[in-house]
């Protein structure tokens, strides 16, 4: 066990051989991580958490924040912070139930799930554009769905929608095309279910987009399909027994998936599937942090108590070989988001806190070779 900059410590097992005791190898981690406080972006009387709807552009930060449990009809806000300093630079309504966030144009585009319709910027069925400078509601776009769309994304100025149209059986990818939203492709299966319903289920990866779908309203499968930018030509899918988020990796992505109680690192790429390690609980409001060729799972360990520890195992790309596990020491980590090639951010709450309106404290992590 070392101890690290910023409180953290590195584990990793090591054999003592021999018949006569002697000190136990002392392992060299592979990175230094170094963690500073940042200020927090939610205002009084907000869900301090994550939702999956957050977006980087313009050089800030973009997280949409739901309202409070007990009014979940009402208004959200959609919160810029410097990328840089971690500053709050804007805060403008937003989604009640924010379903998604993305960033084109000069121009943030959210969806969300439910809202108080008395306001422009609570919906349920519209994509809605809103000015990161001013706040102003630009475009108000009805999605052709009976139900709330579930996937926003944007690649190279062009923004993509995706949502159910036959009650969870089927899906439908649009592309915004001057102000309306025409239909690309139709997509077996309706929204994830469970654990991928909470994070991103549209997302860029170098030159391709990918839709995780259900297989099928009463299934726990995930159907992962992988479509080539900007022609959205399907060149591969796969069938995934259950998962929550995408990472993007080099010439890939990574999906966790869960086994009964067991999580597993599972790599799409090149037409295969690798499953990787398996590990204990992982927290699935945090996207998969991917720096040069290793992958960041953040996790949680099982608690002797009522308090649970926070951990990142670290895996090479594209083996899955464990290289690192680190011990975050602020709390549990309930949200991340990699923010650049060496810099993620996480919140997390301390012993006796829970998910909610607390105060929730936030971090950034700079990763550097030893």
């Amino acid at each position: 066990m070392v101890a690290l900059a910023g409180g953290l410590v590195a584990c990793a097992g090591g054999a003592i051989k021999g018949s006569a005791p002697r000190p136990r190898p002392v392992p060299v981690p592979h990175f230094r991580l170094h963690i500073t406080a940042l200020p927090s972006p939610v205002s009084a009387n907000r869900v301090d958490r994550g939702t999956g709807a957050e977006t980087l552009g313009g050089g800030a930060v973009w997280i949409a924040f739901g309202s409070l449990p007990s009014s979940a009809a009402g208004l959200g806000e959609v919160v810029g912070m410097s990328a840089s300093t971690g500053r709050v630079v804007a805060r403008w309504p937003g989604s009640g139930s924010p379903a998604g966030l993305a960033w084109s144009r000069q121009t943030l585009w959210e969806i969300g799930n439910a809202g108080d319709l008395s306001s422009p910027y609570a919906y349920t069925n519209d994509l809605i554009g809103i000015s990161p400078r001013t706040g102003q509601l630009l475009q108000r776009i009805p999605v052709p769905s009976p139900e709330p769309p579930y996937g926003v994304a944007a690649f190279h100025g062009t923004v993509y929608v995706l949502g159910n149209t036959n009650s969870g059986n089927a899906s439908e990818l649009w592309q915004l095309t001057g102000g309306r939203l025409v239909p690309k492709l139709h997509l077996p299966g309706g929204q994830p279910p469970g654990d991928f319903a909470a994070v991103s289920d549209l997302a860029v990866c170098g030159p391709s987009l990918y839709a995780a779908t259900s297989q099928g309203p009463a299934s726990t499968a995930i159907l992962v399909t992988r479509l080539a930018l900007p022609s959205l030509k399907t060149v591969e899918r796969w069938t995934l027994p259950a998962g929550g988020g995408f990472g993007c990796a080099p010439g890939g992505v990574v999906v966790v998936q869960q086994y009964s109680s067991a999580h597993a690192l599972t790599i799409l790429r090149n037409g295969m599937t690798r499953v990787g390690p398996s590990f204990g609980p992982v927290t699935l409001h945090a996207s998969l942090v991917v720096i040069g060729d290793t992958l960041w799972v953040p996790r949680l360990l099982p608690p002797p108590s009522l308090h649970r520890v926070s951990v990142l195992n670290v895996y090479a790309w594209p083996t899955a070989r464990a290289l690192d596990t680190y011990h975050l020491p602020h709390g549990t980590l309930q949200w991340a988001m990699q923010i650049g090639p060496h810099t993620f951010w996480y919140n997390s709450y301390g012993p006796g806190e829970g998910p909610g309106p607390f105060p929730v404290r936030w971090w950034q992590v700079n990763v550097q070779h030893p």
